[in-house]
């Protein structure tokens, strides 16, 4: 089995080819369903534009006292910096064990006179000083900007493959709540591969990942490991446990790890966390029993792997807190009685934010 590769240049178009539309929505429908996990190719983000993403990664290189001076313990976000040596940045923190790898994480900043509504999850980065790092930031604050709009472009796809409005998630996407985390994994010399992310599920929408190595494993439905080591100009995507949420769990939002067996190679990732706005109400979505597929008709067949291929990434940083399954409005007891005939699960609406909040046990508003 591979992941598929799909292409969004349909939806970026014009004049738009209508099949060519529907045979994406179809592909991305069809990956959803099956693992939550495809990759991505997007007219405007090349391989050397990918190249200059995971550049950001040199942060690593800095002295251990300047990164330490960034320590993310520091930031009430949790944003800034997490050592190899401390290892406070564990996908799964309940198990007592330490994840091999650095993290530095940012997120969406606002300005102090900024009119719109507070939100508890937008707030300061920590910055490394210009004099270490000419540019970095400026840099940090166009991937975000370019990763943003990518991910947008991914959810006018999920939306006509869930037969919604094109601007369904977009919609609510006016001033999300995200993150970009970047990793740094370490070869292991010798002895069993070391652990660099236990295995979890994303808690938010949608994962972006670019990586320059081999490392994230996703977990099949029959318990078994598909590597995905990264593809020249793709991005890998998988969707988060909200998206399972908002589709009544329909499409999955998939368990994976990530493990650098390398016992040279140091694994390089940038990680791209985009949820929805705080507010954005989250309601099950009634998904149609083969969706996109049979609107695509004949040529949804050969629209789920516009080229199949294996792929991958992720160190997960939205995922590193333990946060209750049983948070997020009493998942189990809200399913509707449809799941006696197979049907979609209906949970109670939420908001994004809140939903997340409770997911990484910080919920305080």
């Amino acid at each position: 089995m591979s992941l598929p590769v799909v292409v969004l240049s349909p939806l970026a178009q014009e004049p738009r080819d209508g099949a060519a539309v529907k045979r994406l929505a179809a592909a991305v429908d069809r990956a959803c369903r099956e693992t939550g996990f495809l990759f991505i190719k997007a007219a405007d983000l090349s391989e050397h534009d990918i190249g200059q993403l995971l550049a950001l990664t040199r942060l690593f290189e800095l002295p251990q006292e300047a990164k330490d001076a960034l320590d993310a313990t520091q930031s009430p976000l949790f944003r800034g910096y997490n050592s190899l040596q401390h290892g406070k940045h564990s996908c799964t923190p309940e198990d007592g064990q330490r994840d091999a790898k650095e993290s530095f994480t940012l997120g969406m900043e606002r300005a102090a006179d900024d009119p719109r509504p507070a939100s508890p999850m937008h707030g300061p980065n920590q910055w490394p000083p210009a004099q270490l790092l000419p540019d970095w930031r400026e840099e940090a604050e166009a991937a975000l900007g370019r990763l943003l709009g990518v991910a947008r472009l991914l959810m006018r796809a999920l939306a006509l493959a869930l037969r919604q409005p094109e601007d369904f998630f977009t919609s609510k996407c006016a001033d999300p709540v995200a993150q970009l985390v970047l990793f740094r994994y370490p070869p292991t010399p010798a002895g069993p591969p070391a652990r660099g992310c236990g295995e979890h599920t994303d808690c938010g929408f949608l994962t972006l990942v670019a990586q320059d190595a081999p490392g994230i494993e996703v977990r099949l439905p029959d318990g078994s490991w598909l590597a995905a080591p990264p593809i020249p100009g793709t991005l890998l995507v998988n969707l988060g446990d909200l998206a399972q949420r908002w589709t009544g769990d329909v499409y999955r939002s998939t368990e994976h790890r990530v493990v650098n067996r390398s016992p040279a190679t140091t694994r390089h990732s940038l990680v791209f966390f985009c949820n929805c706005d705080f507010d954005a109400l989250v309601e099950t979505i009634a998904v149609p029993a083969t969706a996109a597929a049979e609107d695509a008709g004949a040529d949804a067949a050969g629209a789920a792997g516009a080229a199949g291929a294996s792929g991958g990434a992720a160190g997960d940083g939205a995922a590193m807190a333990a946060g209750t399954a049983a948070a997020a409005g009493g998942v189990a007891a809200a399913r509707s009685k449809a799941g006696d005939g197979g049907g979609p699960a209906v949970y109670p609406p939420i908001k994004a934010g809140e939903y997340i909040l409770q997911r990484l046990g910080l919920m305080h508003v």
